[in-house]
């Protein structure tokens, strides 16, 4: 997957419909470790368990989805192939 500035860029040129919904999936995720931030560890833990591991899974399933998606002569296909 494309780091996030990645994304922005090709969501910004209107070339890439992923890109807008990744980008949207891993605020979710920011947005959670904003509110973890002033709590103590266990809340963090806590908070991370309740709410962070399911987007997390819901992401992972999501890219595995899209990758089929993507056409493999792409540069995010080739980009891809090296990722784990």
């Amino acid at each position: 997957m494309p780091c996030p500035d990645r994304l922005f860029e090709l969501q910004e040129h209107g070339q890439s419909q992923i890109a807008g919904e990744a980008l949207e999936r891993i605020a979710a995720l920011y947005a959670i470790e904003q509110a973890a931030h002033e709590l103590d560890a266990d809340a963090r833990q806590a908070l991370r368990e309740t709410k962070a591991k399911r987007l997390l899974e819901d992401l992972k399933a999501w890219l595995l989805a899209c990758r089929s998606k993507i056409p493999s002569g792409s540069s995010s296909a080739k980009r891809r192939s090296t990722t784990p």
